[in-house]
Parts: C-alpha cells; sequence; structure tokens
C-alpha cells in the first residue's frame, strides 16, 4: 500500500502547478513576507480569531501538527549562473506558546509528503521548479549574474485520503544569494559626435545586461593603413552618475582610416570583465596644409606647392575672384572625397 502511494504522489506531482510566493495582506492592512505563510504562528489573527484563518489558512496550509520537522537550506556553490542547493529537516521542538490560538480544524490533516516548491525571486526575474519529496539537493539553473535572489523552498502535501484534493503547503526554508558577476552585455549603440583632426568625440550608449557594478567602457582602436597604429584606452565612471548613455573621446593620429571597437566593462567580487565588441569606421580630419605657395607660370596657370603634416589621400585647391568662401575650405571629415566649393572655382 505504501509503495502504491509513492508511486501515487511521483505521478500526481507532474500535475501540481506550482506555489506563487507573494507577500500577503491581512485584514487590517499589515503585509506578510510570503516566508510567513503557513508557518503555523498566525501572524494576522487575533485573540477573537481562530489561528486557521488569513496567512494560515487550512484550505492551502497544512495543519502545523502534521509537520513534525523543521526545513533547512544552504547554498553548496554557484558557478556560471547555476546554484547548488541542498536541504534537510531537524525535528521540531514541542511547542509551550502560550498565544497559540485554538485551530478551527479539531483533527488534523491525513496528507503524506508530496514535494517541494522552490522559487528564485528578484526584482526582474523569478524561476520556478517543482521537486520530489524524495530530493534533497537541487541544481538551479538560468540564473541572471550579479543578481540579488530570494530562495524559498516549501514543502506540499497531498491528502491521503482524498487523492485529487489540492495541496497543502508547510513552513517554508528561505535564503538571499548573491549571484556571481560575468561579462556585460555589448553596449546598444556607439555614434561618433565629431571629428576634430585626431580628436574623436562618440556617445555611447549602456548595455542590456551589465552583470556586474558598471566600471565604465574600453575603446579599442586599429588603423587600417598602418598595423602599428593601434591601442586602447579605458574610461571609468561613477554608478551613481550612470544616465542613458555617456559621452567620451580618444586622440588619435590625423588622416588616418580607423577601426573603432568598444566594449562595457564591469567589475564583481574585485575582478574585472570585458565584454563583447561593437565596432564603427571612422576617417580622422587631416591637419591643414602648411606653407602654401602659389606662383604665375603663365597666362592661366599657378603653380601652387604646399607641405602637409600628417596623413593625407585628396587635396582640393581652389582658385577664386577675390577671396574664396568659406566652402571652398570645407572637407567633411567622414567622406574625405566629397568636397565643397564655389560656383565656378578654377581648379590649378
Amino acid at each position: 500500500m505504501r509503495l502504491g502511494l509513492c508511486i501515487f504522489v511521483v505521478f500526481w506531482i507532474e500535475y501540481v502547478s506550482s506555489f506563487d510566493e507573494k507577500p500577503y495582506k491581512c485584514p487590517d492592512g499589515n503585509e506578510l513576507h510570503s516566508s510567513l505563510i503557513c508557518d503555523g504562528k498566525g501572524q494576522c489573527s487575533d485573540y477573537y480569531r481562530y489561528a486557521d484563518q488569513y496567512d494560515e489558512n487550512f484550505e492551502f496550509c497544512v495543519d502545523p501538527r502534521s509537520e513534525y520537522f523543521k526545513l533547512h537550506m544552504k547554498t553548496e556553490y554557484q558557478e556560471n549562473g547555476t546554484l547548488y542547493l541542498s536541504w534537510w529537516f531537524e525535528e521540531k521542538p514541542p511547542s509551550n506558546s502560550t498565544d497559540e490560538k485554538i485551530r478551527y480544524l479539531r483533527d488534523t490533516d491525513d496528507v503524506v509528503e508530496a514535494g517541494y516548491f522552490l522559487t528564485a525571486k528578484s526584482p526582474h526575474h523569478t524561476v520556478k521548479k517543482t521537486l520530489v519529496y524524495a530530493r534533497r539537493h537541487y541544481r538551479m539553473h538560468c540564473l541572471k549574474p550579479w543578481t540579488n535572489y530570494e530562495i524559498i523552498l516549501r514543502p506540499f502535501y497531498q491528502n491521503t485520503v482524498i487523492p485529487n484534493s489540492n495541496f497543502k503547503v508547510g513552513e517554508a526554508a528561505i535564503q538571499n544569494v548573491l549571484t556571481h558577476p560575468a561579462a556585460p552585455s555589448a553596449p546598444t549603440a556607439f555614434y561618433i559626435v565629431s571629428v576634430h583632426k585626431g580628436n574623436i568625440t562618440m556617445k555611447i550608449h549602456h548595455p542590456d545586461d551589465w552583470n556586474g557594478k558598471p566600471t565604465g567602457y574600453r575603446v579599442r582602436w586599429q588603423a587600417q593603413e598602418d598595423v602599428s597604429q593601434q591601442g586602447h584606452a579605458d574610461f571609468d565612471f561613477k554608478e551613481e552618475d550612470l544616465s542613458r548613455y555617456v559621452e567620451t573621446f580618444v586622440n588619435l593620429v590625423a588622416g588616418r582610416d580607423y577601426t573603432l571597437n568598444v566594449s562595457a566593462r564591469n567589475r564583481g567580487y574585485d575582478k574585472t570583465f570585458l565584454g563583447p565588441e561593437i565596432k564603427k569606421q571612422v576617417i580622422t580630419e587631416p591637419l591643414d596644409p602648411v606653407k602654401v605657395t602659389a606662383q604665375s607660370i603663365g597666362p592661366k596657370e599657378i603653380d601652387v606647392t604646399w607641405r602637409t603634416e600628417g596623413f593625407a589621400d585628396l587635396f582640393l585647391v581652389a582658385v577664386c575672384n577675390g577671396s574664396c568662401p568659406a566652402a571652398t575650405r570645407r572637407i567633411t571629415p567622414f567622406l574625405p572625397g566629397f568636397y565643397y566649393s564655389t560656383e565656378n572655382p578654377e581648379s590649378v
């Protein structure tokens, strides 16, 4: 008979819904933490009420006289978003409380241990599992890095007289756990704000998941024409100054084509983590020509010479009647082959 009952419990547990661990609101407006529900103490009841009403409602709470052992739980270790939990029972001491209320149900419940409801709760993420009663340990997967979780393990029971009746839950064990940090996700985007000579100002939008204490960003650069022109710089900021994005700049060689790579950095347990990169191509504005000379060599010819500092691919030479408008001296830094000129410049 006992074997048959155990087989039924294992089969029945597959169809048991989970228990929603949420605060319980008493009639007087007082809100109880979910771990205080079904702990046999009746925090909502008063002198004129039965103890098995409200937070100790006999419709979903097992009679505490049926729970002879108290559940304890601990975290063995955690790794890569997996939490290894173990639990055990200790015999409860006999209760001699003078403020215990008379229970509405005079007879104890005919119940058998059926399993556990395991819940990991955080403000933005919840994981629920239903486990068989024979288990004494469990690996809880898919937890988010660097997150404060409230781990609640609650036993539940099945009525032996009415097999298809609803389950009843007992007193829960609870533990708070901060999961380990991990590398942050990539920045959601970054944009070039301005390029002046070799100075590049950029706007970096934060990653969706920091997975640790936000620290800053790493900007890595590589010149396309010269593999020796490479390096990186780390930029820090304070977590309390964290907004939707940050602005920063790097000082590179003027007149070069660069690939910029940006990644997020965080910290946790005295260790720094670097996330994946996103990249963008940018061309630094070349330096202005120096020592420009112009000498007439014919009725319609001028010999123009100049010297440039740094790197440049193309030059704009324009001859105007009188002073050339400023537009003839503008070069769009992102497109070095695109120029503005006067209406009728005479190229030399």
